[in-house]
């Protein structure tokens, strides 16, 4: 059984921009190899099939006391997740001369286009393949 509460365990900062690649960095820690999740339902699943609970019961309480924390673990893991990727709009990228990224510009060719110095960043786009949220380019 689970008592939940809506509120979380601690107070988070607010992201002061989007950043799409935190969020898939943060994202790792939820459902990495050894992220939150994994590591729940390993609690979970000791907690569930324990043995001799009455016998061991301060080592059940234990288990079982690890595994509720770790879904609070998971809920500040996503309000993480969910603060990096609606956080304010990032503000436009500007080159080191101060001048926008789409300004026309001559490259080292002497053909107009971007400073290299100031690459046009790659359309957003969301993905869920792999567990993985960041920027690709759109094909």
């Amino acid at each position: 059984m689970f008592l939940r509460i809506d509120k979380l365990q601690y107070e988070l900062p607010k992201a002061q921009e989007q950043n799409p690649d935190a969020a898939a960095a943060v994202q790792e820690l939820m459902g990495g190899r050894f992220g939150e999740m994994s590591t729940l339902m390993n609690y979970m699943t000791q907690s569930f099939n324990f043995r001799g609970k009455k016998e061991l019961r301060p080592y059940y309480d234990l288990i079982s006391n690890i595994a509720a924390e770790e879904l609070g673990h998971i809920e500040l893991v996503s309000a993480a997740i969910n603060s990096l990727l609606t956080g304010p709009e990032t503000p436009a990228r500007q080159d080191p001369a101060g001048q926008p990224p789409t300004a026309s510009r001559q490259d080292a060719g002497g053909q107009p286009g971007v400073h290299p110095a100031s690459p046009q960043p790659a359309p957003l786009r969301l993905r869920s393949a792999g567990g993985r949220v960041g920027r690709r380019p759109i094909p």
